[in-house]
């Protein structure tokens, strides 16, 4: 994708497929996920890659690591 230079930030959220933790055993889809996300052309262990892309890219990269994702209060 292209980007022009600006002043503000980038926010980028993209999980990492390969650290998927899933229990009970009799439920996990792990597998089935990244099989479809390569069927498709992605690569599910992109997030992990992330920085070093964005570093290579010239761009200034900081990076959190989320210990979960919901969504804002009252939505």
């Amino acid at each position: 994708r292209i980007l022009r230079p600006f002043s503000g930030r980038l926010v980028i959220i993209e999980p990492d497929y390969d650290g998927l933790m899933e229990y009970p055993p009799e439920i996990v889809t792990r597998q089935l996920w990244t099989d479809a996300l390569r069927a498709s052309g992605a690569d599910p262990t992109i997030g992990r890659r992330l920085g070093v892309l964005c570093h290579l890219a010239g761009l200034a990269c900081q990076q959190y690591l989320l210990d979960r994702y919901e969504p804002p209060k009252g939505v």
